[in-house]
């Protein structure tokens, strides 16, 4: 009986500079009532599960120890408690853990990146992946790997990292014909990476290996959005058409 959503409070949607730093707000609709309950501001990356709203703050344009971090709502008991550290940049909802994953800033140009599992039932939270580089940027992540990009000794490209192995396979610019990958997404037992060069280019690499198999859009991507039931959902280049992708070519091995 009850509609959760968000929307920008009148102050903030009045002002358009307010809305990059507080984000929206989250309401309750009651059907019974007709009645909108104000719940919290700052809402930003909503999510729901088994009776729970999920959301992070969004106060700072840069992620601090004090900002972005994740709140639970209980639509039960109606109360709000914090259960990250700050610097949240996003998390996801998988078989009743929280993934998460934090940036955080330190001294000079470095800066740790983390990804965390929070268990809904119990209230636990486990570090999968922890690294300390200027320039490691976590790509995508599940409970089984975290795929970032980094710059290294041993050349720069993506990374494959086995969360229970430890194991990581570099995955260099030269497996992709010379071209870096703009993005790369897990999607159930494969990684998915693609780049928009020459129409943009999708590589799938199966968990059970690193080969990589390729297919070559027709249309140049400007972002890959999501991936679901072997379909790409990505944005073109000009900005303003929504373009679904079949992704055709097999599982590589």
């Amino acid at each position: 009986n009850t509609i959760y959503y968000t929307d920008y409070s009148e102050k903030v949607a009045n002002n358009p500079q307010l809305q990059v730093g507080q984000g929206q707000s989250l309401w309750s609709y009651s059907k019974s009532t007709g009645k909108s309950t104000h719940i919290c501001d700052g809402a930003n990356i909503v999510m729901s599960y088994n009776g729970k709203i999920f959301y992070r703050d969004l106060m700072a344009a840069v992620p601090t120890s004090d900002t972005h971090q994740i709140y639970c709502y209980d639509t039960n008991t109606n109360k709000t408690k914090m259960i990250s550290e700050g610097g949240v940049m996003n998390f996801k909802i998988e078989a009743g853990k929280l993934l998460y994953n934090t940036l955080k800033y330190n001294t000079g140009n470095n800066r740790t990146s983390k990804v965390s599992s929070y268990d809904i039932s119990s209230g636990k939270t486990e570090v999968l992946f922890e690294k300390t580089n200027d320039s490691v940027e976590v790509e995508d992540y599940d409970e089984k790997y975290v795929i970032y990009s980094e710059t290294r000794m041993d050349g720069s490209g993506f990374i494959r990292f086995e969360i229970e192995s430890e194991k990581e396979d570099l995955l260099p610019p030269s497996k992709f014909n010379g071209k870096a990958p703009s993005k790369a997404m897990r999607d159930s037992d494969r990684t998915v990476f693609y780049t928009d060069y020459s129409g943009g280019i999708v590589y799938i690499m199966a968990d059970s290996g690193t080969n990589l198999e390729s297919t070559i859009s027709s249309y140049k991507w400007q972002m890959m959005l999501m991936l679901k039931n072997d379909t790409a959902f990505a944005v073109t280049n000009d900005s303003k058409n929504f373009y679904e992708y079949y992704i055709s070519c097999s599982r590589a091995s």
